[in-house]
């Protein structure tokens, strides 16, 4: 065990705690006692205190007497079958899941023999649930520490052609390393190259970037290098040494070359996280756009758990090593230290409980996303129904910017069950409904709409084309698994002409702001409203087919799928999502339009959060899809409204202007 000033030495280069980061930890910890008092006993701050963390190195010291003065971090994942790694002439044996070879190169990044080696599996000891989960909480010291983290990607072999291709180009992208990492040298036909592609692709599969505890190392890593073996043509194996900057720099040569394909939603966490990680040097917390968002890609990918628990509790076991991932990702300031303890027996918790806790934390730590997750509705032991719903990566729009947080007073007026359970949330909300102009776009505009994609489809400009292929890409939804594909066309067709006509129907200046506010519509707002204008008329069939239109008709189906494809909850299961359907709703006073996508059922209203009416929060899903309740004891001031019931949903608002007080749910 190291300690003392030997221990401090080696944590030296961690980035310590701030007094205004400690400062916003206290403000979360205080909100979280008033949020729900039960939970927050289970957190205290985190200050990184480094004599209460238990450390240990693996080293081969010539003198056993002088201490370590720099170490190695490894970064792996298990394989199936647990392998020995054992090295010929090293002092090492260890169950690790490492071939020799590489374990052997791994040795090799020693800078002396007063250069140890840290590996969680031996250098925590498993056995101590106490040690384990403090060590855990101080993951952010050990690999801020290290000198350089090393990946073992140990289910992967590359041909001698790749290795050769390698070998021969690093020198050149190594001569233009002053430049920018989008800038760097590369042959224009290297996107093109079929060997580019299929190391990508081989790069991208590899197991350890579907683990949770691989995503988060390599967030808090100051160096990345990674290790592959090569399966040369020659007797004697070989291992490729690549940094983690060259390997993001050769995956986006490969986006060129189209593995964008191929990369389900939670493969582009790889670049979301190297970018940061090795070419700006910063910490991982601040490139976290919503604390919901951390969780939902956290819990997008795998941990494995204690691999001595039987499969149930292994699972549950991983559950909480996300969790504390989570949590320490997002740089919250908080350690959870409850060890969900029952008569001394080690209780692990549901994935569902964990989204709870979580979900309240991101609430008192004035995440709006909080109140915005657009995923499936959650059920507790199956059978009390919540008013939260399962956060998603698609809560947070791609390219925008961090969410504005609550406020202080937003945060007064909102109050939770104080239950374990917390089975209702109560706070004010505007009842879109109670000022309805009208549920449905007009039926001339619905023809117009209609008439504009046939005209469209002649010309090859598929207006469903997008949302299909994003479908396609998430067939592994439930929902879309039990759609047959005519069914899905038809569906579509009638969202893409239902959203159309609402955009028409709120005229060209709505669309042109709206247009603003989308990603990849480069068109400006005199462009928009005149294409609006055209295509409201009855000119609009020449509009189209002439060929200097084309970009701008183009521009406005985009905007069109965009909208459909953001707005649509695909992860809802059986046939619900086709239930999703666009309508308009003026805003108190007429100040505005807005249009909402929700479930068109009689006993449904939608409202918004009056925490979230301001135009920052647009593309957020911030409505709510709730159920009136007529008799049932509200907590807190009259000016609340409940949420409960088993039909709740989040819906999708998008407002030119919504302005207005507070509507009300009574009792």
């Amino acid at each position: 065990m190291i300690e003392g000033v030997a221990k401090r030495s080696l944590f030296q280069d961690a980035a310590p705690v701030s007094q205004q980061e400690l400062i916003r930890a206290r403000d979360v910890l205080s909100r979280l006692q008033v949020l729900s008092p039960d939970l927050a006993k289970d957190f205290k701050l985190r200050e990184d205190s480094m004599d209460d963390i238990p450390f240990r190195l693996l080293s081969h010291r010539e003198d056993p007497s002088t201490p370590e003065v720099s170490y190695i971090a490894l970064s792996y994942c298990w394989a199936d079958d647990t392998a020995t790694a054992n090295t010929t002439g090293s002092p090492f044996t260890y169950p690790l899941p490492s071939s020799p070879l590489l374990f052997q190169a791994l040795l090799n990044e020693r800078s002396s023999s007063r250069e140890g080696l840290w590996i969680d599996a031996v250098c925590i000891n498993q056995q101590n649930t106490e040690e384990k989960y403090t060590a855990i909480n101080a993951m952010n010291l050990v690999y801020q520490s290290a000198r350089e983290t090393v990946v073992l990607l140990d289910d992967i072999e590359i041909t001698q052609s790749e290795y050769d291709f390698l070998q021969a180009y690093l020198p050149l992208y190594k001569s233009s390393i002053v430049r920018p990492l989008i800038d760097r040298y590369a042959p224009k036909s290297m996107a093109s190259d079929p060997i580019v592609r299929d190391f990508s692709v081989k790069i991208i599969q590899a197991r350890w970037f579907t683990r949770a505890w691989c995503n988060h190392e390599m967030r808090l890593s100051r160096s990345l290098y990674f290790l592959i073996r090569c399966d040369c043509i020659s007797a004697q194996p070989s291992v490729l040494r690549l940094t983690g900057e060259f390997l993001l720099f050769f995956l986006t040569q490969g986006l060129k070359s189209g593995i964008g394909s191929q990369l389900s939603e939670n493969k582009w966490h790889i670049f979301r996280v190297l970018l940061p990680s090795v070419i700006l040097a910063k910490r991982a917390n601040q490139f976290v756009h919503s604390h919901m968002e951390t969780f939902a890609e956290v819990f997008s990918l795998t941990a494995g758990g204690d691999r001595a628990l039987s499969e149930e509790d292994r699972l549950m076991d991983g559950n909480l090593d996300k969790f504390h991932i989570a949590i320490n990702t997002t740089g919250i300031g908080l350690s959870y230290i409850r060890a969900f303890s029952v008569k001394d027996e080690f209780v692990r918790p549901s994935k569902e409980e964990c989204c709870r806790k979580f979900t309240i934390l991101a609430l008192a730590a004035r995440d709006p996303i909080a109140l915005c997750t657009s995923g499936p509705l959650m059920h507790w032991g199956g059978r009390i129904r919540s008013w939260l719903n399962w956060p998603m990566p698609r809560d947070i729009q791609n390219g925008a910017e961090p969410p504005e947080m609550l406020s202080d007073s937003d945060m007064r007026a909102i109050t939770l069950d104080h239950s374990p359970a917390a089975e209702y949330i109560s706070l004010d909300l505007m009842v879109l409904d109670a000022c309805r102009d009208a549920d449905e776009p007009s039926d001339v505009f619905i023809e117009r709409a209609k008439d504009i994609i046939d005209a469209c489809e002649r010309q090859a400009l598929k207006i469903r084309s997008l949302s299909l292929e994003y479908m396609n890409s998430c067939i592994e939804f439930s929902a879309l698994k039990s759609t047959e594909p005519i069914d899905r066309i038809i569906a579509m067709t009638r969202l893409h002409t239902r959203c159309l006509a609402c955009i028409l129907e709120c005229g060209p200046d709505w669309a042109a702001w709206v247009a603003r506010k989308l990603p990849d519509v480069s068109l400006n707002t005199e462009t928009i409203i005149l294409s609006i204008e055209a295509l409201m008329h009855g000119t609009f069939q020449s509009f189209i087919e002439d060929r200097k239109n084309r970009a701008t008709v183009k521009a406005v189906l985009h905007m069109v799928g965009y909208i459909v494809r953001r707005a649509v909850p695909w992860e809802t299961t059986e046939h619900s999502w086709m239930m999703w359907l666009p309508r308009l709703v003026s805003s108190i006073g007429g100040g505005g339009k807005i249009l909402i996508f929700d479930r068109l059922e009689d006993h449904l209203l939608t409202a918004v959060p009056t925490c979230l009416v301001h135009e920052q929060y647009w593309h957020f899903f911030r409505g709510w899809t709730i159920v009136p309740v007529s008799r049932r004891q509200l907590i807190g001031s009259s000016t609340t409204a409940e949420s409960l019931g088993d039909e709740i949903g989040a819906a999708y608002c998008l407002v030119a202007s919504l302005a207005g007080s507070s509507l009300r749910m009574g009792t």
